[in-house]
């Protein structure tokens, strides 16, 4: 995933900021930061101004929380993009280098056969 991406997609530059220490501890580290951590990758002493920018990010849909995990914060992927199972990838990848076809028109085609099929009801 292109975290770079961020800033150019309708964050303000604390936001990109903050979005960038979240990745890149996640990246060193494996998990998310605590507000702790945040606040010193910052160079912010309170913790409701992390706590307020890390609500932005999920309101603009570049995180969301999993409950009942106490590093609770996860990257989404960009909008727009979404990352197949790996299995599923390739056999998508198998699939069209057999018809000559491409994947993401592929997939555009059975998310609409679905959508179309379900009635614009989709269970979450």
């Amino acid at each position: 995933m292109n975290h770079a991406a961020a800033h150019r997609l309708g964050l303000t530059p604390r936001q990109h900021a903050c979005y960038q220490a979240i990745a890149a501890h996640m990246e060193k580290h494996g998990i998310a930061p605590s507000y702790d951590q945040l606040c010193a990758a910052l160079g912010v002493n309170s913790r409701g101004a992390i706590s307020n920018l890390v609500q932005e990010l999920r309101q603009r849909g570049w995180i969301t929380y999993v409950t009942g995990s106490r590093s609770s914060i996860q990257l989404l992927p960009e909008p727009g993009r979404y990352e197949l199972p790996a299995e599923l990838q390739a056999r998508l990848l198998a699939f069209c280098t057999a018809h000559d076809d491409d994947p993401a028109g592929v997939v555009a085609d059975a998310v609409t056969l679905f959508l179309d099929g379900a009635g614009g009801i989709v269970a979450s």
